[in-house]
């Protein structure tokens, strides 16, 4: 039975896409049949593939496709589904947004019925709205595609436990139930072992887990990244 896990940062920079790189090879040096996903991309005009959903293929080992972005939005807002471009919404949720929603669940069906694990990633911090449009690629993937999510933050700059408690307390009742455990990247060396004394404090507090400190993967190779996902990073589930 195929999964789809999300990847969801608490902040836009939290280092999400990097980190779903690392994991999209792990997975495959597993040898399991993995790809990404992304409901709604940002691309350059013309693309048939976003850049960033490009990457996380080619990190699994997987041909780029375009079903692995359905719907691309380009710089000034058009949106291109399943390969036409259908304008500029005018509104959060008119007819176009309806077309690109159908558009991602029936690629995500499509995938589901080829590999066995979907990861994506999410920039947008699921306890906040999205400035541009529905929150198609966070929000209602998780509940169109029934996902598990792993929040993402930051601890490069301290508050990497609050900014997972907020979060965990805005959320909706539906989408906290989705969420089985968290990940902290960018954790600097020399705060290691203090980050590591409140991991207790606040498991207990939320009953999620801490899966993984991670130090900044971004000057890594994939390969390189993927191995140090491997032994830092614990999943509570078995995706």
């Amino acid at each position: 039975m195929s999964r789809t896990v999300l990847f969801a940062g608490t902040t836009r920079d939290a280092g999400v896409s990097t980190l779903v790189s690392a994991l999209c090879r792990r997975f495959a040096d597993h040898d399991r049949a993995v790809a990404p996903f992304a409901a709604v991309a940002t691309a350059p005009v013309g693309a048939t593939v976003a850049p960033t959903v490009r990457t996380h293929a080619l990190a699994a080992r997987v041909d780029p496709e375009a079903t692995f972005s359905p719907v691309l939005r380009d710089p000034e807002g058009v949106l291109s589904v399943e390969g036409t471009a259908v304008g500029s919404p005018e509104g959060f949720y008119d007819e176009r947004w309806g077309r690109a929603r159908a558009a991602a669940e029936r690629a995500h069906t499509s995938l589901t019925e080829r590999y066995d694990l979907l990861v994506a990633a999410s920039t947008d911090p699921l306890s906040e709205g999205v400035a541009d449009g529905p929150p198609l690629g966070s929000t209602e993937l998780v509940r169109f595609a029934d996902a598990d999510v792993v929040l993402v933050a930051d601890a490069s700059d301290g508050g990497a436990f609050a900014s997972l408690v907020g979060t965990l307390e805005l959320l909706p009742d539906d989408l906290r139930e989705r969420v089985r455990g968290c990940v902290l990247t960018r954790v600097r060396e020399a705060d290691a072992d203090a980050l590591a004394s409140t991991v207790g404090t606040f498991e207990a507090r939320t009953e999620l887990p801490i899966c993984g400190l991670l130090p900044d993967l971004g000057s890594d190779t994939v390969a390189e990244a993927a191995r140090r996902v491997d032994t830092a990073v614990t999943l509570p589930f078995a995706p």
